[in-house]
């Protein structure tokens, strides 16, 4: 994976500001990682994990205003279930971060429902704008 990242990188780094890379038992939600980046500066590098850390590149911790991950290594299930265990009472809101990235570790099945989950299922009552769009700051080359 080292190997096609750099190939990557080194062929269309002048053509994108941003590089992500997973796994592939990785799900990956794309509009929430637009909006993490929305406010990041693609000129100041900085990575989520190992693969750049003795590149001299910014490690950074990504959580949301509650301290929860957004970048999951672990499958939403397991996160379930040890909320489960952990916190019975709170297990939808102790999961997991609602605006999680990714979550790590899931079959080809599970990734259907995952996608079926995140894109298809819409409860009744609710509204829900499926149009949103992603606009980056003022002054932002971010795309």
């Amino acid at each position: 994976m080292r190997k096609a990242y750099k190939y990557a990188f080194d062929k269309y780094r002048d053509q994108y500001n941003w590089f992500f890379l997973a796994r592939p038992t990785t799900f990956a939600i794309i509009e929430n990682l637009k909006y993490f980046l929305l406010k990041k500066d693609p000129s100041q590098p900085f990575y989520l994990g190992h693969t750049l850390k003795y590149a001299g590149v910014f490690a950074e911790n990504a959580e949301d205003s509650e301290g929860k991950d957004i970048f999951n290594t672990k499958s939403v299930g397991l996160f379930i279930k040890e909320a489960m265990t952990n916190h019975p009472n709170q297990v939808v809101e102790g999961c997991c971060s609602d605006m999680a990235v990714t979550f790590n570790g899931l079959t080809p099945n599970q990734m259907h429902v995952m996608m079926y989950g995140v894109y298809r299922l819409r409860a009744f009552g609710h509204v829900f704008n499926d149009a949103l769009v992603f606009l980056p700051p003022n002054g932002s080359d971010n795309d």
